[in-house]
């Protein structure tokens, strides 16, 4: 009897010394955007990663803003707004410039050109 008592006692503390696991906003928030892309609310998208990219300026994450603009652009893009995907690429490869080259920066230089090459209604 007295160690049941002492088992319901460790069984108690254990369960409420769990930790929990904090989630780093800007990936909470790319989550978020990228659930609402899966099932069309581009609205919430949109407002998720602008959510990301405000975070990452607030916390001096220079990649991780330079990386969620281009994630904007992508979005405007699919949603052919291509003078808002211009302006949120550009920003993007601004950003990208002060870092070391990577595959998001061409994956932005790419998406400008698509955009741009789009604007001018060009025939494929």
């Amino acid at each position: 009897m007295k160690y049941s008592w002492l088992f319901i006692i460790f069984i108690s503390f254990n369960l409420y010394a769990q930790h929990k696991e904090t989630k780093d906003s800007i990936a909470y928030y790319d989550e978020l955007a990228n659930s609402n892309i899966s099932i069309n609310k581009f609205k919430n998208a949109l407002f998720y990663t602008q959510k990301a990219i405000d975070y990452a300026e607030a916390n001096n994450q220079l990649e991780a803003q330079a990386t969620q603009t281009l994630y904007l652009g992508k979005i405007y893009f699919d949603l052919q707004k291509y003078n808002d995907a211009i302006e949120s690429l550009s920003k993007s490869i601004s950003l990208f410039e002060s870092l070391t080259p990577s595959m998001n920066y061409a994956e932005a230089n790419y998406y400008l050109g698509l955009a741009e090459m789009r604007k001018l209604n060009f025939n494929p």
